[in-house]
């Protein structure tokens, strides 16, 4: 009688083992992290990279290049020249093609994607840094990258906007209550050549 015992203990031992195996497997796949879908990750670098690419080709023109862009201003109207107001620069509105040659519009809103162009400026004071929106089209979404280029604007540098004469840079005063002929956002920070330091970010989404 002891074969037909030993049999069913066998049977028994395999289901249990079984059971064993099983309860492993579905706490092994209860604990596993599912990583970022790799395709939004490389489609996020893509869009880095191009506006990155975009900024940089501008920074390096021969003419019009990143500063005349951040120097786009009107004084008259106190906004950058052409654009509806402070708060949002050019807003729904394309950029003028005098900035950046059209490159976002080719790049971006031709696909139906949406950015902002902010200007990030050193000013005096307990808040070291101050922004300026160029374009601003609305709150990024989560899935929004950014991309940063920094450039050097100098005292003898001027407006690049056509209602602007010709002043130098270092003729302008950032203070909010002067005269309009005379107002650009963007301060004098240093006491030589050097005008200030502005960051151009771009994000997209």
């Amino acid at each position: 009688m002891r074969g037909p015992h030993r049999a069913q203990a066998f049977t028994l031992e395999g289901f249990v083992a079984a059971a064993v195996v099983l309860t492993s497997v579905l706490l092994a796949l209860q604990t596993v992290v599912v990583p970022p879908d790799a395709g939004t990750a490389n489609q996020d670098d893509s869009l880095r990279t191009q506006a990155e690419d975009v900024l940089r080709t501008q920074a390096s023109a021969d003419r019009r290049d990143l500063t005349y862009a951040v120097r786009y201003w009107d004084p008259l109207r106190r906004t950058f020249y052409g654009a509806q107001d402070r708060t949002v620069g050019y807003g729904e509105n394309t950029l003028p093609v005098d900035l950046f040659d059209g490159a976002f519009e080719r790049t971006f809103s031709a696909r139906g994607l949406t950015y902002n162009v902010v200007l990030v400026y050193h000013q005096p004071g307990p808040a070291p840094m101050r922004e300026e929106p160029m374009l601003y089209q609305g709150t990024p979404g989560s899935d929004a990258v950014t991309a940063r280029h920094t450039v050097t604007i100098y005292d003898e540098m001027r407006l690049t906007s056509p209602s602007t004469g010709p002043r130098r840079l270092d003729q302008y005063d950032a203070n909010r209550s002067v005269n309009s002929a005379t107002f650009y956002p963007i301060p004098d920070v240093s006491s030589g050549p050097v005008y200030n330091v502005v960051e151009v970010r771009v994000t997209v989404w």
